[in-house]
This record gives C-alpha cells, structure tokens and sequence, in this order.
C-alpha cells in the first residue's frame, strides 16, 4: 500500500491430480483491476463478466500435466488519507483445494491496519515464502488462508515524519566579507522525507550546499522579515541520519563595533540543538555582549576543529540571539635584513633580503626606502604580484592578502660606479613603518678590490666573513671584502672604491721544463732540455742558448730547423685548436768548459715563464760535482761531516760517552775507586765503538747526479750554476779541519819536547785533533774508532789487566764483560709493531713464510720480527735494517 495506490502481487500454483487442465478460470473478488497475467505456459488472458462476477480466463500454450504456476499482477486506487479498502481476491474455480499466504505492507509515508478479517491466521513476518532478499518493509502484516473462504479490510492513513535538527554553525568575520557555515545533522523518524526548509538571512547569499542524499536547492525570492526560505531537495526519500552542509557568504568589510550573529532557522524541526562558533580574521578579537538562548563553554570543546575560532556557544534554546563585540588589535612589524652588494667593473648589484614578522594586526602592505640613485629595481616575495610602485625614494609594495606572521621580500638593483672607482654606502636601503630592525651587511667582489672603510656609524659591528650566519654566507660564493652587523636603523657606512689595474694574461708559457746536463772532466757540458709549451696566438718559441753548438732540435717528436734572430734562436711550433694542450720542444746543445775543476752551467733564456722547471747534472766516473754558488740541490751530495751526524743522530749518545770516560779516568786516579774507573773507561770504549760502528751503517752517501727545481722562473731569466768539478777522495777532505788536525798534533809535539804543561797541551790537542777529524766527511767513523780503541787499548784492558794479573780466569771474566758491554746498545727497548701480515706454506718438510710488517719507530728503536729456531733468508724495506742479537738463552732478528 502506497501513497494514493495499492498493488497486489500474487503467485498460483496448481498441481494436476488426474487428467489435464487446458485452460484456467479465476473469480476476481474485491475493487480493482488487472495489470498482467505472467507464467511460462500463459498464452493469453482475458476478464469477463458473469452472473456478476468477474471472471479471469487464461489460456494456456498447452494443457497443466502435473504442476505449473502463474502470476498475476493488480492494482486499485485509494481515496483520500485516510482511506479503507477491500484489496482484490482470486479464488480458481473448480479447485478441489485452494489454501496460501497473504502479506500486506506498507510503502513510504502511509500507515495500514487490516480490519474484518475472515478465514486468516496471523504469523509472523519471517514465514512468508515470497519474501525477497532486499525488502526493507516499514510496517507489514503476514497471515495463512486454509480455503477460499477469507476475506479482510485494509484502512490506509498518510504518517508524517519527525526530523530533530543538531546544527554546528561557525560564524566567520574575514577580511572582506562574513561567512556562515554550518553542518546539519537530520534525524529523520516515522516517515521518509524529500525535502528539507531552512530559514536563511535575507542578505547572505548561499555559496553552497553539500551532502550525499542532495540533488539541488532553491532559494525564494521573497524575503520575509529578513528572512527568505532554503529548499534542500534530495534525490531520493531519505529516512534516518543525514548530513547536510550549507554555506553563506556576504560581502563586508571587517571592522570594529557590534556585530550581531544571524540566525538559521528550522520551521520544520521537532527539536533542535547544536553549537555555533566565532571565527575573526588576524588583527580583530570578537567578545561577547548581550547573550541569549547560548551558553559559553570552552574553544577545546567544540565539536569542530576550526583554525582562529575565538568564541564557543552550546544552543539552548531554539530562540537565540547573540551580539558579538569586536575590537581591532595593534600592529607591531619587525625586521631582519641582510644586505648583500657585489663589485664588478662599472656597477655594483645589491640584493637586500628582508625578513619580516608581524605580531597583532595583519599588514596589507610593506614600504621600503630606496635611494632614487638606485636603478633596475626588483621586487620578489611571498603574496607579492606586479603592482609594486615607487613614491620618490619609497618602494611601495602591496600584499595580496594581509599578512600575519613572518614574510619574505627580496629587493635586487643596480647602482652605476665609474671603471675609476667611486664611493659606496651600503645599507642604504632600510624597511619603513617598523618598529625594530637588525640584520647584516655584506660586500663580496670576484675581482681584487681595493677599498677603504671612511665611514661607520651607529649600532654597527664588523665581523669576519666566517662569523655571518650559514644561510647568508651560501648567498654568493665571490670572496668577501667586509661584514658588518648592525641592530638599529641609525647606521651609516661608507666605503671608498678603487679598481687595480687589470693584468694581461700570457699568451705563452712553459708548462714544465726538464734539463739533463753531464759534465766531463775537462769541463765541457752537454744539456738535453725538454720543454712543454703552452701557446695562444705565437708559433714560434723564443729562446736564447748559452754560447755553445746546438746539436738536435725536436718538436713533437719531429725534427725542426730553428731560425737565428740576433743572439735569439726561435723554434716553430705547429698550430693547436686548443691552447691548454703542451707541445714539446726537445734540444741539445754543447757547451765548451772554461775551468775544468769550476764549470759554470747557464739554462736557455726562455722569453716565455716557466711553471715547474727541473735540471739533474751528472759528472764521469771518478769524478764528483759540488755544488757552489747561491742554489742548492734538492738532496745533498756529499755524506755528512763528523760533527754533522753527531747533531743528527748522536749528540746525547756522545756527551754521555765523553761524561762516562771522564768520570772513569777520574776514579782511576782515587785508591780504592779503581776497579769502577776501570769498568767506566771500559763501557765509554765499548759505546764509542758502537757509534763508529753505527756511524759506518747509517749515513749518507755521496750522489752522483745532483737535482735542482725551480717552481717558477720568469720570462727572460737565466738560471746558471756554479760547480766544483774535483776527484771524489778529494770531495771528502776538509782543509780547515786538516789545519786543525795540524795544529792539535804540533801542540801535543811540542808538550813533550818542551815537558811543559804536559796535560793540559795534551788534552788541547787532543780536542784538536778530534775536531779536525770530525770536520772531515765520514769523521765521525773515525772519531769514535779512535776514541774506542784509545779508551779500551790505552786505559781499560791495561787497567783491568793490573788489576786481576794473580789470576786467568778473572782475565777472561774481564774479556767476557768487554765483549757483552760492547754490544751494550742491543739491550734497548723493544717496541711493538703496528700490524705483522703473516704467510705461512708447509712443503717438503720444510715452513716457509712471509711477512708482511708496519711500525712507526724512532732511529735506534727495535721491533722483534723472528726468533730461534727460525731463519731470515731474505728481507726488503726502506728505511730498516736487520739486526741479528741475543734475545734471553737464543738469538733473534730485530728490525
């Protein structure tokens, strides 16, 4: 049962005892008419009329053998609400039985009770066998006929639905018009509803109105006491919970004053409830004033989570009116500035970052002070279009919306400066309308400046480059000539601008050149000279040769013929598309020698500079080169003097020795101390002998070839050297230290002619002599030699063999400390290595191994490497050698 329509369904099934059934005959009881008749076996219906009964007849496509069924579908109109009516009845005729079910239902909004009930019984909605699996019955009554006997009454009224309203409505005051937005929450009961009414203000226009069931909205055209009507109309009849959005707006500035909340009403409603909320742009506060129907409560409590809601009311009563007084907030803008200028030739490009945060009021529009001097201005930011103007020497920038919080400007220009030079005040350009400011100032230039400081002024600080902040130095990447820090608007600094004089880049250069020179005995030198040349624009190299014979010249690789222009010799070079690739230049040249034991060695005068330049001489067999004059070799030549590998290596080692033999020779001369100075002399002749011996092994050797570098040599300079040109035995002789050798020995001979002073004149030349000898190259050997053998032969062995020449086996004692104290350095400390790499194969009954060692060591510390039973067959390193000593009861290898 719908609204102004009743169906019926019905569904008969028959089943053929006996014979055949060809057609079927059904009396139609009650109001209404026939829409179908459906079944696989109907052919065609028909309803007549007889002795005044209505008649279904249904001819079937063939005869009913056993079972068949068939649908007939009906209906019949209601009156007005409320209505009764006697639904149609079918009942087959010539049916030995004929029992079933009845449902009768409701749809939408219409509420049904059954009246006069003949020949049913009720059931239970669930037992109906028809049912159908997505049927959602409001209100339905089942009942089971045992014959066709029945009969019932159905009274039909119209039921209306109930609809509770919970409305959450936000209130907003922007900063060009006012906003309404609120979500409404249907609950709708009894019955289903299309459309729902909501009373707006008559001066708002709707923007929109969302939610899942809406299909469009109207809005009258007639307001009524300010109040027109809001028709949601949705696309379906809607029962239960709905949810609605609607949003109104209204252009009008915000501004300070009273201002009263407007009220969305629900004439339809049974019950309504909610919250509504206030929401101020930035730079307005919203209180409340005269209050009714409302309850304050808490922003944190209401239901909707909404950015700038201010106020917070709980709707008690359907009649509310709230007045909201709003209050326009003060406006405080800082500002943080970084000044950035960069020299270049005939201008300087500024860039003046500002960083601004506004606190109170929202700004709308930033205002900043250029010189009128300035040119090319740009202007880049947040919320910042084209309509940026300039009043005079104010930049005047609007916003595209208020702003509050912190914002970005970037203000780039260009100010003329004369090739010359000229003055510059930087930090001219300063935020207005403000009320603090701070920031920094920086000049950066690519090329070389020079620049004073004539002014600085105010609350200003230079700084370091390094000392400005990370996110300001990776603004420009140009060396900084200055920085300052500033926090006030009252600085002034000025600065005097002067350009150097911009320098020429060569056009050629020698890349690097090589020189390799041999000397022979008579002083005549022969020089290979290598050079790799970089030119730009010139094909010739210009050179001038020492005076001599050039033999050979090449250049990459091939032979060239160099032309003669004066006493300059110029060399082609072949043309390159890239000036940074080197081409090489070979020469040979001859040179005869002017003193054979001084030769003097002059380098090509190159009329291009030279980056890195090397030169190796070489003398013949025999023969040694030293060096003389101002340069010196890259490693010395000769091997060190005496007193040079004391300062060295030994200088504590042979102080100790001339303390100990000292001290022994002292205790010899005192009774009873003897046998302690014996054993002193003893040891200081045994260490000097480990000196000599350790001076012999660790010393430089005298070089064959001397090497000579020059990072960088000039255009048209000349690098000459001056050699000695001697024997090698020659090389290892000092002259003023043989004089001092001379003379220690005439001192000593003229003591003991003359018997005067005897100790002192002896002891004087003695020290002479040994200074004379450690003068010399490989003295030092010598020295401590002699000094071992003077200690051991002269005072130790004798004095040990006066003391103990009762007995032989205290000699033999005395000749086993000897020996063990000779070896006294042995004993030293032995350090750990860093890492010991070891491999190990086992073949033919034999370990084999190698290993691998790192360790960061003193001169004469040691670090164990093998021990006994083990054998060093071999052992390779730089800067080591191998010690074969005792290690407790065995012997072992130190490095």
């Amino acid at each position: 049962m719908g609204a102004g329509l009743a169906r019926r369904y019905s569904r008969l099934g028959f089943r053929v005892l006996q014979g055949k059934l060809e057609s079927l005959k059904i009396r139609i009881d009650g109001t209404g008419e026939i829409l179908a008749v459906k079944g696989p076996l109907v052919l065609a219906w028909s309803v007549a009329e007889e002795d005044g009964a209505r008649l279904l007849d249904v001819r079937l496509s063939r005869p009913i053998e056993g079972e068949g069924d068939i649908e007939i579908e009906a209906q019949a109109a209601l009156g007005v609400f409320p209505a009764k009516l006697t639904p149609p009845r079918f009942s087959p005729i010539g049916a030995i039985r004929h029992s079933g079910y009845l449902r009768v239902a409701n749809d939408g909004a219409v509420r049904l009770e059954v009246a006069a009930k003949k020949g049913l019984m009720q059931l239970s909605p669930a037992q109906f066998p028809w049912a159908k699996q997505d049927e959602n019955l409001r209100q339905a009554f089942v009942y089971r006929f045992p014959s066709a006997d029945y009969d019932y009454e159905v009274a039909a009224d119209q039921v209306l639905p109930e609809v509770g309203v919970t409305e959450v409505t936000v209130h907003e005051l922007a900063e060009t018009d006012r906003r309404i937005t609120t979500d409404l929450e249907l609950d709708i009961r009894e019955a289903p509803l299309r459309e729902w009414s909501v009373a707006v203000p008559a001066d708002f226009a709707v923007a929109g109105v969302e939610g899942a069931g809406v299909a469009d909205y109207s809005v009258a055209t007639d307001a009524v006491d300010g109040i027109r009507e809001l028709k949601i109309l949705f696309g379906q009849a809607l029962v239960g919970r709905q949810l609605i959005t609607v949003k109104l707006e209204k252009n009008l500035a915000a501004a300070a004053g009273d201002w009263v909340l407007p009220v969305l009403g629900h004439p339809g409603a049974k019950s309504s409830r909610g919250y509504v909320g206030v929401v101020v742009t930035a730079g307005y506060r919203a209180v409340p004033g005269a209050l009714k129907g409302l309850v304050e409560t808490p922003v944190d409590y209401f239901p909707k989570k909404q950015q700038g809601l201010q106020q917070a009311f709980r709707i008690r009563e359907i009649d509310w009116s709230a007045t909201m007084k709003v209050e326009a907030l003060g406006q405080s803008i800082q500002a943080d500035v970084f000044h950035l200028y960069s020299l270049k030739e005939g201008a300087v490009t500024g860039s003046v970052l500002v960083n601004y945060f506004v606190v109170g009021a929202p700004a709308s529009q930033w205002r900043i002070r250029v010189p009128e001097s300035l040119g090319n201005v740009e202007v880049i930011g947040q919320n910042i279009g084209r309509d940026w103007r300039r009043e005079g020497d104010t930049l005047v920038i609007p916003l595209a919306r208020p702003l509050l919080g912190s914002g970005t400007v970037l203000v780039t220009f260009e100010q003329p400066m004369s090739a010359r030079g000229g003055d510059l005040s930087p930090g001219e350009v300063r935020p207005l309308d403000v009320q603090s400011e701070r920031g920094h100032i920086q000049v950066v230039s690519p090329l070389q400046v020079k620049y004073d400081i004539t002014r600085s002024e105010g609350s200003v600080l230079k700084l370091d480059a390094s000392e400005l902040p990370a996110e300001y130095r990776l603004l420009s990447s140009a060396p900084t000539l200055a920085a300052w820090q500033y926090t006030a608007s009252d600085v002034v600094i000025g600065m005097k601008v002067d350009w150097y004089q911009p320098g020429e880049t060569e056009d050629q250069v020698v890349d690097f050149a090589k020189l390799t020179s041999r000397v022979s005995r008579d002083g005549q030198v022969v020089t290979d000279a290598r050079f790799f040349v970089k030119t730009r624009g010139r094909s010739v190299l210009e050179l001038s040769l020492p005076q001599g014979e050039l033999w050979e010249s090449k250049v990459a690789g091939q032979t060239v013929n160099p032309r003669r222009d004066g006493d300059k010799s110029l060399v082609p070079l072949p043309a390159k598309a890239d000036p940074n690739e080197p081409v090489e230049v070979v020469l040979r040249y001859g040179v005869k020698g002017v003193s054979a034991r001084s030769p003097r060695l002059a380098a090509p005068v190159l009329h291009a500079p030279t980056v890195i330049g090397e030169w190796k001489v070489s003398g013949d067999e025999g023969r040694q080169l030293v060096p003389r004059g101002g340069l010196r070799p890259v490693k010395p030549v000769l091997t060190e003097t005496g007193l040079e590998w004391i300062v060295a290596r030994a200088r504590m080692g042979a102080l100790a020795i001339l303390l100990v033999a000292l001290v022994g020779w002292v205790l010899q001369r005192i009774r009873g101390l003897r046998i302690p100075g014996v054993l002193l002399m003893i040891l200081a002749g045994a260490a000097s002998c480990w000196l000599a011996w350790q001076a012999l092994h660790e010393r430089r050797v005298n070089i064959a070839t001397l090497e000579y570098t020059a990072p960088v040599v000039p255009a048209d300079k000349q690098v000459v050297l001056e050699l000695g040109n001697i024997p090698g035995w020659q090389a290892m002789i000092s002259v003023w230290g043989v004089l001092l050798a001379l003379a220690g020995v005439a001192l000593m001979i003229y003591a003991l002619w003359t018997r005067k002073q005897r100790v002192l004149s002896v002891t004087g030349g003695l020290a002479l002599v040994g200074l004379g000898v450690l003068a010399q190259r490989f003295g030092a050997v010598v020295f401590f030699g002699g000094l071992g053998a003077m200690l051991l032969l002269g005072k130790g062995l004798p004095g040990l063999a006066g003391l103990f020449r009762k007995s032989a086996t205290p000699v033999a004692a005395t000749a086993l400390l000897f020996l063990a104290s000779a070896d006294w350095s042995k004993g030293a400390e032995v350090m750990p290595a860093e890492s010991m790499l070891h491999t190990w194969r086992i073949q033919d009954g034999r370990l084999t191994g190698e290993i691998d060692v790192e360790a960061r060591s003193k001169a004469d510390e040691r670090v164990l490497l093998l021990t006994s039973p083990a054998v060093l067959t071999g052992f390779t390193g730089e800067g080591w050698r191998v010690v074969k000593a005792a290690r407790g009861d065995a012997e072992a290898y130190f490095l």
